[in-house]
């Protein structure tokens, strides 16, 4: 028994012998070695052997240049900074890893392999370090690089980090390159960045809609904000801007107005499934100009009746008035013995039924004693029967 104690006593003596040696052997070997020395480190060492090398490659990158043992030591030292080391660690102690990565990053601007194993590690303590830093220099490297001689894998690993610790600044840097077209291959890289940031981006976003050409708009729309998970408010708020800027685009626009009707009408849905009556304005003012579009075959008749539909969800008040105006306007026509849209009419009178304000009594009335099919007819006097007294 004596003996056995003995031998465990010796044994924990010399453990700090054996400790003390991976660092010695970093202190004293070659590249290789310190590597080494780094892989076989205990947890104890290992974060104290990371700083050494991380100091070491800082230090001697400019004299050792493009180097595969330098850059192995530092994707070694890089790996051990645990989120549990972190966890633990102070205020200074994490802002001198950002700043030792960040300057890293920097400094082996030709290794694919150190900066991609420096944004997966701060991707994975993005919650546990302050980022502001490296999302700055991301920013300038992405900005300074070449598309077309940069590494897909790097560019990729960029975008993705991006996509987690990215802002504002991000958002208008890769919509740059969203509409440019050096950055073709990496479109897709590109667009899913551009749907993660997007719910904390709406200023951004509206920004562009209201200031931006339709070659802009479109693809941001379609693309990236009917994807993203942005909020149903924030959905709608976007939504109504695109409907007001649209019109403008459309009145302004000769060639490429069926694919404006037709990002104005995705707009409008979104509006009337959430009934957001906070457009109304916008929805009457889109009634309006498509009634003129309508006129000019740039419309069609579907279009008309659901756009006449959608006024019952998100402008049921305000409506009103514009509806009376267009039937009182649809039944002249017809008495005058002039073609016009049948199922359109009797979109115009069963909104005004649906809303059923008796202000519509007049026109709807009117309808009975002019020339109509008999399913307009039947129509009105359902639409008169409903109204609201």
């Amino acid at each position: 028994m004596k003996k056995i104690i003995f031998i465990c006593a010796l044994f924990t003596l010399f453990i700090p012998c054996f400790s003390e040696s991976a660092k010695v052997k970093f202190l004293k070997g070659n590249i290789v070695d310190k590597t080494n020395a780094i892989k076989e480190s205990s947890a104890e060492d290992s974060i104290w052997l990371a700083n050494k090398a991380i100091q070491f490659a800082i230090e001697n990158k400019e004299l050792l240049g493009n180097d595969r043992e330098l850059d192995a030591l530092v994707v070694s030292a890089i790996l051990t900074i645990t989120p549990d080391f972190i966890n633990s660690a102070d205020t200074l102690t994490k802002n001198d890893i950002l700043f030792n990565l960040t300057n890293l990053f920097k400094l082996f601007d030709s290794s694919n392999t150190v900066q991609i194993s420096i944004l997966s590690k701060i991707s994975l303590l993005k919650d546990k370090i302050p980022t502001n830093t490296f999302t700055d220099e991301l920013h300038n490297f992405l900005y300074n690089s070449d598309p077309s001689k940069i590494d897909s894998g790097l560019f990729k690993a960029c975008t993705n980090t991006l996509s987690e610790i990215g802002n504002n600044i991000s958002f208008n840097l890769l919509f740059s390159f969203y509409n440019d077209k050096n950055y073709t291959n990496f479109k897709s890289e590109i667009e899913n960045t551009l749907i993660s940031l997007a719910p904390s981006n709406i200023e951004e976003i509206l920004y562009v809609i209201n200031e931006a050409s339709f070659e802009q708009i479109q693809p941001l729309f379609q693309n990236i904000v009917k994807k993203s998970q942005i909020s149903k408010n924030f959905l709608c708020e976007i939504a109504e801007n695109l409907l007001n800027s649209s019109i403008v685009l459309v009145e302004n626009s000769s060639s490429n107005k069926d694919e404006i009707i037709k990002i104005q009408i995705e707009a409008l849905e979104i509006l009337s499934k959430n009934n957001w009556t906070r457009s109304s304005a916008s929805a009457i003012a889109f009634f309006n100009s498509s009634k003129k579009e309508f006129d000019k075959n740039t419309i069609t008749e579907q279009q008309m009746i659901f756009i006449i539909e959608s006024l019952i969800n998100i402008s049921p008040i305000e409506s009103i008035s514009p509806l009376v105006s267009y039937l009182v306007e649809l039944n002249s026509l017809t008495e005058m013995g002039k073609s016009v849209s049948i199922p359109v009419v009797e979109a115009v009178i069963k909104t005004l039924g649906a809303i059923g304000n008796k202000s519509a009594f007049d026109s709807l009335l009117g309808v009975t004693y002019l020339n109509y099919p008999e399913s307009v007819l039947s129509a009105a006097r359902e639409a008169l029967a409903g109204l609201k007294w």
